[in-house]
């Protein structure tokens, strides 16, 4: 296992674990926040911990159980950054709902051992594939 496959794994078990304020960690101190309905930029302060106890209680409410990595493949930019693409598996509490299998691009900056998001661009948008899944 590298070094990001571990980091990814980390990052799903705090995403589930309800201590949503770690995961501050693992996002650089502004970041960028990307998919198919637009980007905003974001301060990694106490608005943002506040929004990651709404993202808690929203997977809470919708029956998110785990969060796994299915695959992780990488490329350095540079010596500093690095672009990740991960494969995630979302299950559900939910009775007969199959795993929601998403990908999802990363872009790490790590100028020491611990990486940090600067940027995530997600492929598609969470709530209509959680519609069509019949979790909303």
């Amino acid at each position: 296992m590298t070094a990001i496959q571990e980091y990814f794994n980390q990052y799903a078990r705090l995403s589930t674990s309800g201590a949503y304020g770690d995961l501050t960690a693992f996002y650089a101190p502004s970041f960028i926040a990307a998919g198919p309905n637009g980007n905003q930029v974001y301060k990694n302060d106490e608005r943002f911990v506040e929004w990651l106890g709404q993202v808690h209680q929203f997977n809470l409410r919708t029956g998110l159980s785990d969060m796994t990595v299915l695959n992780v493949s990488s490329e350095a930019i540079s010596k500093s950054y690095t672009m990740a693409k991960v494969t995630w598996s979302a299950s559900y509490k939910k009775p007969g709902t199959a795993n929601i299998v998403f990908d999802m691009h990363y872009l790490l900056y790590h100028p020491t051992r611990e990486a940090q998001i600067v940027m995530y661009i997600a492929h598609e948008d969470q709530e209509q594939v959680m519609k069509e899944k019949g979790l909303l």
